[in-house]
């Protein structure tokens, strides 16, 4: 059961150093081990591998790790074992926040990052399942641990989101161009992400979304042919030209996410990955930044598509 409609139990919510919450761990665990399913949450972060939970009993063990930068974890239970190999997550070593989860429900085991599943498996294993003796986080005390909280219900993926820690932007956009003190900023990016919520003002109509303009050459994130387009060009190069083929012009709000960085493109439309492909391309490779525009090209010339927008880096 999902418990949309209900508050789940907390059964341990711990904002503070890892010695306090290894304590609190061990006087909760007797609570959580009679819970039939459940949400466990961690806020951390790290710059190395390790491990991160660490939970052990009679009847199996499960355990999450960093590992080559990515989430990993295993679950023993019974006779019954799977990995957790989340290896969408990696570069979460990279010694900023993230959030982890761990939902047991009735469809099995799940685990999330930053709010998002990167896996899940049939094994139904909570803290009850394993006849869980010992809990621990951060058993190496390598990590940063901000916070640990255990529900005696598992969260719906909505609250599962909710619970997670949200990414700061660098620029926010409140207008149609940037402040030149701000586009200049965008020129320091050599990685990032560009989100954009939009929508084109009629079923068939596109344009530009963000479009940039540097010392070197030009960026641009828009809709063509229903298409989400992403180019950059550096001199006479285009270093990135890429094309996320659907009909995202059909009039409705769309949440549009550009992720540049550890060796790819990404585009996520809504929340879903459209398009991967090799190669970065960021506001850096077009040179200093002089201009950066949303919702119209780099004329001014207001395009049929309307943008809420940020930057991240």
């Amino acid at each position: 059961m999902r418990y949309e409609d209900t508050t789940p139990p907390v059964r341990l919510d711990i904002k503070r150093g890892t010695a306090d919450i290894a304590g609190s761990l061990e006087k909760c665990r007797s609570m959580v081990g009679s819970d039939v399913e459940g949400t466990v949450h961690i806020d951390f972060s790290t710059t190395i591998d390790g491990p991160l939970l660490d939970a052990r009993g009679k009847r199996g063990r499960t355990t999450l790790e960093v590992t080559g930068g990515r989430m990993n974890g295993w679950i023993r239970c019974n006779d019954e074992t799977r990995q957790l190999d989340a290896e969408d997550s990696i570069g979460i070593d990279d010694g900023q926040p993230h959030s982890l989860a761990l939902t047991v429900d009735e469809t099995g085991t799940h685990l999330f990052v930053d709010g998002y599943e990167a896996f899940s498996a049939t094994v139904h294993a909570w803290f009850s399942d394993i006849e869980v003796s010992s809990l621990t986080v951060d058993p190496r005390r390598i990590m940063q641990v901000s916070r640990v909280t255990v529900w005696g219900a598992p969260l719906s993926n909505t609250a599962v989101v909710a619970e997670s820690l949200t990414v700061s932007p660098l620029i926010q956009f409140a207008a149609a161009e940037l402040a030149p003190r701000d586009a200049k900023r965008c020129g320091s990016l050599n990685g990032g992400a560009i989100r954009a919520r939009y929508r084109t003002r009629g079923e068939g109509q596109g344009g530009a979304i963000v479009e940039a303009e540097g010392s070197n050459g030009r960026l641009s994130l828009a809709i063509e042919d229903g298409d989400i387009t992403y180019t950059v060009t550096s001199g006479d190069d285009v270093v990135a030209g890429i094309r996320a083929r659907g009909r995202w012009d059909d009039g409705d709000w769309h949440d549009v996410v550009l992720v540049s960085g550890r060796g790819a493109l990404e585009l996520f439309v809504d929340g879903f990955q459209t398009l991967h492909s090799a190669g970065t391309a960021f506001f850096r490779d077009i040179g200093d930044v002089q201009r950066v525009v949303v919702g119209a090209n780099l004329g001014l010339f207001r395009v049929e598509c309307g943008v809420r927008r940020r930057v991240h880096r």
